[in-house]
Order: structure tokens, then C-alpha cells, then sequence
């Protein structure tokens, strides 16, 4: 970079390696200089979106809207928008939303479709929550991970509670049993 500092690439690989814990200020700074020499590049606005929130910068929205304005259709900027709007605005509807934008653009990626799940949980969608735990333990299983999901909130103690009084927890469970019955994967 000191060599050519006109390359906006060379900006990128800068700001990826100064991506370590303590050094996301700087990662910032590069990923800015790279978006000053080409502000059109996908990846610029992308890197730039994510480095904003993981900082929970003021700017961190307008930011992830610039890189959807570049890529519509980008499977992470739809991730750190359902992360912006459940962490920073708690829009929880909202994040569903972009939430599941993401898993429907990148199906095979686990953290979207884990922070799906969490949504989903958090949202008390029952049914919904069961479909996707089931699809989130098969995607692990073909990748070859641990498949074991950590029980939400409202699975904990209170589950008799909820599975006694709704009618949509029972059916929702009852679905889950049915759908890890029935598929030999």
C-alpha cells in the first residue's frame, strides 16, 4: 500500500488484516480509503457496512444501505441489516425480515440461518422456529458439524408453561418430532 496507495484492492487487503480484535478502527480506515478510490465496488461497501456495525457506529445503517444500493441481492449485507435493526433499533420484525432475505439468498450459509432461528425464537414463531431448527440440523450435518442446537430462552424452564397453555407450541413441537422422524438424515 505505501508502494501504490491508488489501488483501492490494496486498501481491501489492508483493512482485512487489520480486522483482529483492537484493530477495528483501522480496518475502517482502510476500507474508506479504498471506497474514496472506488465507491462502486461491492465488497468496499460490504466491508464497510460490517466494520460499522461490529463497531455500532452512528453511520452503520447508511453504510449497509450504500453496499445494498451496489448489490441488491448480497446475501451479508441482508445479515448485518437483521443485525443493525434486532441490536441497535430493536426492530425485531424487521430483522426477521432481512433475516430471512439472507437465508433465502444464501440457504447453505449456517450463521444466517442461526440468527434466523434465534429471530424466530425470540419472536415466540413456534412452527417456524421448528421448520428452520430442522433445516439449520441438516445443513450442519451435510457440512459435517455439530449439529447440536443450543435451546432458546423459551424452550428453558418455562417450556411446560408455554407447551401447556399454546396451542401453536404444542403443534410446533409435535411437528419438530414428526420432521426428525421422518427424515433419515
Amino acid at each position: 500500500v505505501r508502494m501504490d496507495s491508488s489501488k483501492a484492492a490494496y486498501h481491501l487487503l489492508e483493512g482485512d488484516l487489520d480486522q483482529n480484535p483492537g484493530q477495528l478502527a483501522e480496518a475502517r480506515a482502510c476500507y474508506e480509503k479504498a471506497s474514496a478510490l472506488d465507491g462502486k465496488n461491492h465488497q468496499t461497501q460490504e466491508k464497510l457496512a460490517r466494520i460499522g456495525c461490529l463497531l455500532r457506529s452512528e453511520d452503520c445503517r447508511e453504510l449497509v444501505e450504500a453496499a445494498l444500493k451496489t448489490n441488491s441481492r448480497c446475501a451479508a449485507c441482508h445479515y448485518i441489516k437483521s443485525c443493525i435493526l434486532e441490536e441497535m433499533e430493536e426492530d425485531l420484525p424487521g430483522a426477521l425480515e432481512w433475516s430471512q432475505t439472507a437465508v433465502k439468498l444464501e440457504p447453505g450459509e449456517i450463521l444466517y440461518r442461526e440468527k434466523l432461528v434465534d429471530l424466530l425464537a425470540k419472536k415466540h414463531s413456534f412452527i417456524k422456529l421448528a421448520v428452520e431448527k430442522h433445516r439449520l440440523e441438516k445443513l450442519r450435518k451435510k457440512l459435517g458439524e455439530p449439529f447440536e442446537i443450543p435451546e432458546p430462552p423459551l424452550f428453558g424452564e418455562a417450556e411446560e408453561e408455554h407447551t401447556d397453555s399454546d396451542p401453536e407450541a404444542r403443534e410446533a413441537e409435535a411437528l419438530a418430532a414428526a420432521l426428525t422422524e421422518s427424515d433419515p438424515n
